[in-house]
């Protein structure tokens, strides 16, 4: 797949459920057809390893064979899939909420260079490491039957030791992205402005945004653009129309509160746009999300 095909409004949009109450969601991926190829664009953070067999994982128009033991990393609304080059295959993925990163994982590294634009998608892993990233994910599977709490505590420390891993194997990489990011100016200010989005349940505009970092809105624009990978409409509208998703699986608001607690016009606007992300109505995922009750934990599918 070149960069001219690669187009996001064809891959199948997600929405996963993970939240500041709910920060990490674990999927163990088993295929045994060779045709159970995927692609998919979604909102969350997400970290994948091979477990078993191997993988063409695709980004960006690039392609990218994985075998056991090493990872890929998807950004916010990046599009990315997969191809089975062999059968049976394994993937496990970290699904993780943006808005949570920093709590769920340790003080001294700024762990949003893995997902940043200028990141590597398919970072390499240091032989060394990657049997110690296969016991991550073996151990992963342990922690399903612990009390909630403490899973989640357990899939955190987990996620943090298979990121280190990574970041050991691609240090000085990882160091010229942050001397890069050091060099932009305006970049806590664009921090500040994400925090912002993370913490207001309405609309933010780009009008306010750049106010707040006094900015005009064409250099502001620019700016969190090179920063985050996506324009900041395309962001702020993700994070409401995720939070909404997350309203309506843990609420029985009616849908035409949550479309005006989380800015939008009227519930026909926000049906309209939910669509637009979902393929679905809001009803109809609140009706089926019910039905299938997703486990909040680790999501084991097998493809047969």
């Amino acid at each position: 797949m070149n960069d001219n095909n690669f187009d996001s409004n064809n891959f199948s949009r997600k929405d996963f459920n993970v939240s500041p109450i709910d920060p990490i969601i674990v999927i163990d991926d088993y295929y045994v057809d060779k045709n159970s190829n995927f692609y998919d664009i979604h909102y969350d953070y997400e970290l994948g390893v091979v477990v078993k067999g191997a993988v063409t994982r695709t980004f960006r128009g690039k392609g990218k064979t994985l075998l056991p033991g090493e990872v890929w990393v998807t950004g916010i609304w990046e599009p990315h899939g997969f191809e089975l080059e062999e059968i049976p295959s394994e993937m496990m993925c970290f699904i993780l909420s943006p808005e949570s990163l920093s709590k769920i994982l340790p003080m001294g590294f700024n762990w949003i260079k893995i997902f940043s634009p200028e990141s590597d998608s398919t970072p390499p892993v240091k032989e060394k490491f990657k049997h110690l990233i296969l016991q991550a994910c073996n151990e992963v599977k342990e922690v399903v039957d612990l009390d909630y709490r403490t899973a989640l505590s357990w899939k955190a420390n987990i996620i943090a030791r298979i990121l280190l891993y990574v970041v050991e194997s691609n240090i000085d990489e990882y160091n010229k992205i942050q001397q890069q990011t050091e060099n932009i100016v305006g970049y806590d200010e664009i921090k500040n402005v994400v925090n912002l989005v993370f913490n207001t349940n309405g609309i933010v505009t780009v009008k306010e945004a750049a106010s707040q970092c006094m900015m005009s809105t064409s250099h502001f624009s620019r700016l969190f653009k090179k920063v985050t990978g996506v324009t900041f409409a395309k962001f702020a509208l993700g994070h409401r129309i995720k939070q909404s998703a997350i309203s309506l699986l843990d609420t029985s608001d009616p849908i035409k509160k949550i479309a005006t607690d989380w800015g939008f016009i009227d519930s026909s606007h926000y049906t309209k746009t939910f669509e637009n992300f979902f393929g679905t109505s809001p009803s109809e995922f609140r009706k089926q999300s019910k039905e299938i009750k997703k486990n909040r934990g680790i999501v084991t599918t097998d493809s047969t």
